[in-house]
Parts: structure tokens; sequence; C-alpha cells
């Protein structure tokens, strides 16, 4: 589900409608758009003729924190000035307005703020989203709706191109020459090698893919051409290009969807904090969803957290969310990761039988009880949440302070028995 209802879309071709609706949420893939307005300024104009409007199902920078709801570059060596907004953020900013109107913002921020920007000499600068207030206009900052229709008409692969434009946007220029290579002559040509017919290469990927067809000699200089561009590439910005070799390194791995891993990464560090509650249980519900999306997918689960196997953190979540007095969560995560990984059912039951008695439950005092009961087996447990034992007046099983009382002791020896894997004969529900 990409999130998008048919008042965002209004405006829009079907076709680029349709593509957004359909979009391969599962898939790293962009979409490439064009905006077009009439009657620019010439100073505008001539930036937006170099515009180019990319919506991502994927953020190469998902690992990390605080992400911003779109991404620009301007690389003028190509020259082109660029824009990136993943799917969920349009959906998100689309919420009360348009696509249309959020595309068409966003896209003439940027093309008045690269003007700007080459009026005062400042090239390649980066902030451009952030460097320019618009205002609330109706129609954008050119006061008339931009024109949007589909490049190529499909979702494409997210490549090089589009990492280090974004790693670019987070971490500041990363000296990576991507102009076409065209290698040249040698002494005898052959007649199967596209460096010998004159052919020139993308770079990296054209240039790396057409090696297998290439003569010894191109060979060895493509090699070198290879060598020295990304070698350049990491000592102009270590950081930069670290970014870039991690995101390109996960490009043919599973991930997970929305952009929700850079609210997921905080899970770990709010259980040491200790300090925001209820953000922490936000954050572990939003995994408990994501989860079970992988139904019986544990290694593509685990892919998409960066890891071979289910992380520690996660391993350990269940018990240290009823310590930190989140009991709900905790069984919440237990059944989503025994979706994840049914062969570790037991485990998480049993995780979750722990969360349970070391987490502090309250709930309200009532004067009368409860008209209704809430399901148990003859372990005690609910009948729809293993690990959780209905118990008292407020589920129904009791009818005052003695009755409450005596079925509070039943439930505590129900936990001792669970809790030593011992099978519950003499407790009636």
């Amino acid at each position: 589900m990409t999130g998008l209802t048919d008042a965002m879309l209004a405006g829009l071709p079907e076709a680029v409608s349709k593509l957004l609706t359909d979009a391969p949420i599962d898939e790293k893939k962009l979409l490439e758009l064009r905006l077009t307005w009439d009657d620019l300024p010439p100073g505008n104009a001539r930036v937006a003729e170099t515009l180019r409007v990319f919506v991502l199902t994927w953020d190469p920078l998902e690992v990390e924190t605080s992400r911003p709801s779109a991404f620009a570059a301007d690389n003028p060596e190509l020259p082109e000035v660029v824009l990136y907004i993943p799917l969920w953020s349009l959906a998100s900013l689309a919420v009360g307005r348009t696509v249309a109107s959020v595309l068409g913002d966003l896209a003439g921020r940027l093309i008045i703020s690269t003007w700007m920007n080459h009026m005062t000499g400042e090239l390649g600068s980066s902030d451009l989203l952030e460097s320019t207030d618009t205002g609330d206009e109706k129609d954008g900052p050119f006061g008339a709706p931009a024109k949007i229709t589909a490049v190529d008409g499909r979702w494409e692969p997210i490549g090089l191109g589009a990492i280090t434009d974004i790693v670019k946007d987070a971490y500041g220029p990363v000296d990576l020459d991507r102009s076409p290579v065209k290698l040249g002559r040698v002494a005898v040509k052959r007649p199967d090698c596209p460096a010998c017919a004159g052919e020139q290469f993308g770079f990296p990927a054209g240039l790396g893919e057409a090696q297998e067809w290439m003569c010894a000699p191109h060979r060895k200089e493509a090699v070198t051409v290879q060598r020295k561009r990304l070698g350049r590439a990491q000592v102009s910005n270590p950081d930069g290009w670290a970014a870039i070799v991690d995101a390109s390194s996960r490009l043919s791995q599973s991930h997970l969807p929305d952009g929700v891993m850079s609210q997921l990464t905080e899970i770990e560090a709010l259980l040491n904090d200790g300090s925001d509650r209820d953000l922490l249980a936000s954050r572990v519900r939003l995994l408990a969803e994501t989860a079970n999306g992988f139904h019986g997918r544990v290694y593509d689960f685990a892919e998409a957290l960066g890891d071979s196997d289910l992380p520690d953190w996660l391993m350990c979540l269940v018990p240290n969310l009823g310590h930190a007095g989140l009991a709900a969560e905790a069984v919440l995560v237990a059944d989503a990761l025994t979706g994840v990984d049914p062969s570790r059912g037991a485990y998480f039951a049993g995780d979750a039988g722990f969360a349970l008695a070391d987490a502090v439950m309250t709930g309200v005092e009532t004067r009368t009880s409860s008209p209704l009961r809430m399901g148990r087996d003859a372990s005690l447990q609910s009948t729809n949440t293993r690990g959780l034992y209905p118990a008292g007046e407020g589920p129904g099983y009791a009818g005052g302070i003695l009755s409450a009382a005596v079925d509070g002791i039943r439930v505590a020896e129900a936990v001792a028995l669970a809790l030593t894997g011992e099978e519950v004969h003499a407790v009636s529900a």
C-alpha cells in the first residue's frame, strides 16, 4: 500500500497516478517524472531545463535517524539539478493537499535556490531545499501549477547515481567522476571489443559490465580508470564514500517498507535511555507492524535489518520491554516475531511470560464487576494472546475482593507452572 488516495492524486495524468499507486514498494526502484512550467523568468527557466525529479521506494541512507522528507543535488558538471522524494514522504506531505502541489512546491523551491546559488557562484551547494522560503502560495513558488508527466513510464532500479546524490545531500560532495568513459586506441583492434569500436561507457556500471567483452589492453585500461576514480572519491570525503559503499552493498538485499528503518534504529537507544517511554512504545508497535509483513521470512527480515539473522537487540527485546513496564508491547512483539520465525515460537512465548512477570501492570479500579469476560483456557492464559493471564474482576473472573484474591492466587500458580515448563492440570478457568 502506498498510502496515496484519489484526492491526493487529483490533477495528475492517469498514467502517472497508476504508476504511483502500483509502485513496487518491496523493490529498490525509482520513477522519473518531468515537471514543466510556462513563462518562467529566464534564470529559473534555464535551471528548470536541467531539472530531474525522482520518486523512490527506498532511502539509501535508511539506517540513519532523522531523515528529511526529500533530498536534492546540484550537479553542474552534467549539468542537472535533481529532486528525490521517497514515496512515503510524498504521501505524508500530500495529506490535505495533492501530490501535484507537493511536487510543484518542492521542485520550484529547488529551482529558485539553485538559480540563486549559481548567481552567487555557489555551484553544487547543499541544503537546496532549506535555503529558500516560498511561503504558502497555492500554486507553488511560480504561481502556476506544474505540468507533470512520466519520463519513461516505468519504475527503474536505483543505481549509483541516485545513491551518490542522496549521500551528497547528507554528507557533502564526494568527488566521484561519473562522466562517460572513452578508452584510448590500441595497436591491434579486436572486432568484438566494444572499446575498439569506439563506444563510450557509463561510469561505473557501464564500464564494469563491458569489461567482459573487451580486449586485454582495453580491459587493463578500464580497471585503471576505475581505480583512479574510486580512489579519488574515497580520499575526497571518507564518510560520504563509506555511506555510498554501504548503500550500494544493500542494493540486492531486502529492505523495510516506508522508510521505517530510521525509526526502528532508535529502539535500542530508547531502551537504554529510559526517558521517553511513550516514544519507545510507539517505535515498538511500529516494529511489530513491520514484522507482520515478513511472515515466515526470517532471513529476509534479518537482512532488511542489516544482519544475517535476527540481531541480538531484537532477540532480547521482549524481556527488556517487560523490564521497562511495557508488557502489552512485549506480547505484541513476541507474537510478531513468532510469525516471522515460527521455529522460535516457544522461545518468544517464554520471553513474553518473563516480560509479563517482570512488568508492573496497573488498571483503573471500578466499583462494579465486569459484565463481560475475557476468554482464557485451562492454563489461565488468554485464548488469543499467549502469555497474557486475565485475572480478577476486570476481565470478569471475580465479583469482589475475596474472590479476586483467590483468582489471583490461581493465576500466580499458573504463571509459575508455565515458567517451569510444567503443564497446568488442577487449575480451573
